[in-house]
């Protein structure tokens, strides 16, 4: 099981990270709207790298059993964006899954394979 949700997690991230659109950096993007009986922990740590801090926000259904988990990377080329650009998650919330909406370092900020790793490192965190 453990296998099947790491494998589509994976697939789903990649998915993801060249659907999403190109975003612009800026402070003004709206919170993520939640359903009733989601919660959210916004800006947890996953690693440290140098002196960069990745974090990433988690969106969680009602406790009860274990759910499908979608692993957001957000567009950008690896080059520009940030993670709260990223607020679309409705149709993963009415299908009941959770969602890990992750930052990774961009280009200017380290060099390639810097974002990858990134991700990877939020990979390992959330499987732990």
């Amino acid at each position: 099981m453990k296998k099947i949700l790491y494998k589509s997690a994976i697939l789903i991230a990649l998915l993801t990270a060249g659907a999403s659109a190109s975003a612009q950096e800026d402070s003004s993007y709206k919170p993520v709207q939640l359903p009733p009986g989601f919660t959210s922990q916004l800006n947890v740590l996953y690693v440290k790298a140098g002196g960069w801090e990745g974090k990433l926000d988690l969106y969680l259904p009602p406790a009860g059993k274990p759910v499908p988990l979608i692993i957001n990377i957000h567009g950008g080329g690896w080059n520009k964006g940030v993670k709260e650009s990223q607020t679309g998650f409705n149709t993963f919330f009415k299908a009941g899954f959770a969602v890990a909406n992750i930052e990774y370092r961009l280009t200017g900020q380290a060099t390639a394979p810097a974002a990858v790793e990134d991700t990877r490192c939020a990979l390992i965190y959330l499987t732990k």
